[in-house]
C-alpha cells in the first residue's frame, strides 16, 4: 500500500452524514484502532475529524488522516490507477509497484519521462539527475537540451557530460522458483563470496514475507519466528 490523496469533491463525494459521536475500538487482521469522533459515511468508509477507518471486501482495513479537506488515504490499487498496491495470498497476477531508476543519458532518451525541477533563466527545462565527481557520486542540475549536468564540489560548479537522469519505474511481483529468477529482478545484495541475492517474497502462516533468493541453493531463505526457512517457489521484484 501507499499513500494517496483524493479530495473530497473529488472519487470520496459524501453520501451520509450520521452527525454521532463514535467511541471505542475495533480490530482487523490484529490492527486495533479506538475512535472517539464524530463520523460521515463516505461510500463505505467512516470519516472522522482526523481520523478514517474502513474495511474493503477482502477485510484489509484502510486508515487515513484528514489535515484538511484533503483525505490522505491508503487505497487498493483499482482506486489509485498505477500506484501500488497492497497484495492477498494466492493472487494470480502480479502486482505493480511506482519507483524511481537512474538512467544514463542518451540524446535518445525520453525527455517527457524525466524529473522536472523548472526551468533556467534562458527558458530551458532543467531535470534531476546524478554525476561522479572525485569519486563521489553527486545530484547534478540537467540541462537536457544541451546535454550537460553540473554538480558542485570543493567550492565550485562542476559540468559533466557523463551523467544520469532520474526516471519513473514500475516494479512487479513476478513468478518463479527453484532459483530462477527473471530479467531485471531488483538486486538485494551480495554474500561474502559475491553471489548476487535477489528481493523474493513469499506467504508463511498466512503472513507476507520478504526473503532474499539465492540461486546457487535454488530457494528463497525467509526469517520468521527465529528461523531461516527455504521456500522453492516464490516471487521476485522485478523492475520494468
Amino acid at each position: 500500500m501507499i499513500a494517496a490523496e483524493i479530495t473530497v469533491s473529488g472519487l470520496f463525494a459524501p453520501r451520509t452524514q450520521t452527525g454521532r459521536p463514535v467511541s471505542g475500538s475495533h480490530e482487523t487482521h490484529g490492527f486495533t484502532e479506538s475512535i472517539y469522533l464524530s463520523e460521515i459515511l463516505i461510500q463505505g468508509l467512516r470519516v472522522r475529524e482526523s481520523l478514517i477507518a474502513g474495511t474493503y471486501a477482502d477485510a484489509r482495513t484502510t486508515t487515513m488522516t484528514t489535515p484538511t479537506t484533503t483525505l490522505t488515504a491508503l487505497t487498493p490499487v483499482d482506486e489509485a490507477a498505477d500506484e501500488a498496491t497492497f497484495v492477498r495470498g494466492g493472487d494470480a497476477e502480479p502486482h505493480r509497484r511506482r519507483g524511481y531508476k537512474w538512467v544514463r543519458w542518451s540524446s535518445y532518451a525520453d525527455r517527457n519521462m524525466m524529473i522536472s525541477i523548472g526551468r533556467d533563466l534562458d527558458g530551458m527545462n532543467l531535470v534531476v539527475g546524478r554525476a561522479m565527481h572525485q569519486g563521489d557520486m553527486l545530484p547534478a542540475k540537467v540541462k537536457p537540451d544541451h546535454g550537460v549536468a553540473y554538480v558542485c564540489h570543493g567550492g565550485a560548479e562542476h559540468m559533466k557530460h557523463d551523467f544520469e537522469v532520474l526516471m519513473p519505474a514500475h516494479f512487479n511481483w513476478i513468478r518463479a522458483g527453484h532459483g530462477h529468477v527473471p530479467e531485471h529482478a531488483v538486486e538485494a545484495g551480495r554474500t561474502a563470496n559475491g553471489e548476487m541475492l535477489y528481493v523474493g517474497r513469499t506467504y508463511h502462516n498466512g503472513a507476507p514475507c520478504i526473503g532474499k533468493i539465492q540461486r546457487s541453493h535454488g530457494v528463497m531463505y525467509i526469517p520468521f519466528d527465529g528461523k531461516e526457512i527455504p521456500y522453492r517457489e516464490y516471487e521476485v521484484l522485478v523492475q520494468n
